[in-house]
């Protein structure tokens, strides 16, 4: 964990409680930035970006390639699948090195 935050910054797309316009207001921002690769956690976010795929997935928006995975909170169950966390790491490592 240490080295995935040495390496991403990380970003809040809402500054509180969930508000759909503010989360598509802050994805469209860091479209428009400078970052080659995005990681988005959770379906929420995902969607804020225009991407409605099931996690794990590589997709590409306005020219940044993203890596859409689970939400990282207890109630999403998706990690607790058999390989998740490998399949994830494998994609990011993909990103990264392309």
């Amino acid at each position: 964990m240490t080295e995935y935050l040495q390496v991403f910054d990380r970003v809040n797309l809402c500054g509180g409680p969930w508000h759909w316009d503010e989360a598509r207001a802050t994805a469209a921002a860091l479209l428009r930035s400078d970052r080659k690769v995005l990681v988005l956690l959770g379906r929420k976010v995902s969607e804020s970006f225009g991407v409605d795929v099931r996690a794990p997935a590589i997709a590409e928006v306005g020219g940044k390639k993203l890596l859409i995975a689970p939400h990282p909170s207890g109630r999403c169950r998706l990690w607790n699948e058999p390989g998740m966390e490998d399949e994830v790491q494998m994609m990011l490592w993909k990103l990264i090195r392309s």
